[in-house]
């Protein structure tokens, strides 16, 4: 039997090399693409939770999982009684995305020492108020299309 010979040290070096780079760029890559939730995780963590409401939701141009990426800028009062405002970026289910309406009563997640710095946190009293908005929308739609076709008769 022939003994396995152990590569020279110029060689070694080269192929712990080609490991570690990529192994390295790995890392980065996973660390920036999870800092965002490893954020929200920390504000719903240890956040302050008051109550607020959506007053505008845009789509990013990005999907992730085929759901869109909403803009949501919503609207809270902190604890000293202030009213600000914030945005974030959030991907919603896509058997949920008919909840995100402007006026929808949510439950924010903010910083203290940094307000702006916030997230949505869930819908005050579950999907229900979500739905009332979905359904006044709906209403507001349907009253226009009559409007509309009262007008073309």
């Amino acid at each position: 039997m022939m003994d396995r010979q152990t590569p020279p040290p110029r060689i070694r070096s080269r192929i712990l090399l080609s490991l570690l780079v990529p192994g390295l760029a790995f890392i980065a890559v996973w660390y920036f693409m999870t800092a965002s939730g490893r954020e929200r995780s920390r504000l719903i963590e240890k956040g302050v939770h008051v109550p607020g409401r959506l007053i505008a939701v845009e789509e990013t141009g990005t999907l992730i999982n085929r759901s869109p990426q909403l803009l949501l800028t919503m609207e809270f009062r902190r604890l000293n009684g202030r009213l600000d405002t914030a945005q974030t970026k959030f991907v919603p289910g896509l058997r949920r995305i008919q909840y995100f309406q402007p006026g929808v009563e949510i439950t924010v997640a903010y910083d203290t020492a940094e307000p702006k710095n916030a997230t949505l946190f869930d819908f005050k009293n579950g999907t229900a108020d979500a739905s009332a908005g979905t359904i006044d929308s709906l209403r507001r739609a349907n009253d226009s299309l009559k409007r509309e076709i009262g007008k073309s008769k």
